[in-house]
């Protein structure tokens, strides 16, 4: 029998830009300014509940999935285009090398991400062979 496969078109550069830019962190309700005096057992609750900090902690990674999600997709397309030489097993390694920056993400040009994108790459061929 033969595996099923998946096959997803590119999504293009203007789409993504689009997503890049609307990347922001679910709110989490929190108690702060004059609220915090008028409601000071909500504010400790909120500051020190398991279940706060749970949520909190989940819209976090849910965000640094959606970055993650953002950023494999420009890989795809930096693949297909020639600007970059990596595999789809390598994407997680590489976007972890890459460490980018939240607010650089969002603002930066595709000429911006491209040239940064090409110099890391760069030094994680560098760092592979000197492992």
């Amino acid at each position: 029998e033969i595996a099923a496969v998946e096959v997803r078109p590119l999504k293009s550069l203007q789409q993504i830009k689009e997503e890049r830019a609307e990347l922001a962190m679910r709110e989490t309700r929190t108690v702060t300014g004059m609220e915090v005096i008028q409601s000071p057992i909500t504010a400790l609750y909120q500051a020190f509940s398991r279940k706060e900090r749970s949520k909190r902690w989940v819209a976090e990674q849910e965000y640094k999935d959606d970055q993650r999600r953002i950023v494999k997709e420009l890989l795809r397309n930096y693949v297909a285009y020639d600007i970059v030489d990596l595999t789809e097993d390598e994407f997680d390694e590489f976007i972890n090398f890459l460490n980018l920056n939240d607010y650089f993400l969002k603002t930066a040009s595709e000429l911006e991400l491209i040239h940064f994108i090409q110099d890391k790459y760069e030094h994680y061929l560098m760092y592979k062979e000197g492992m």
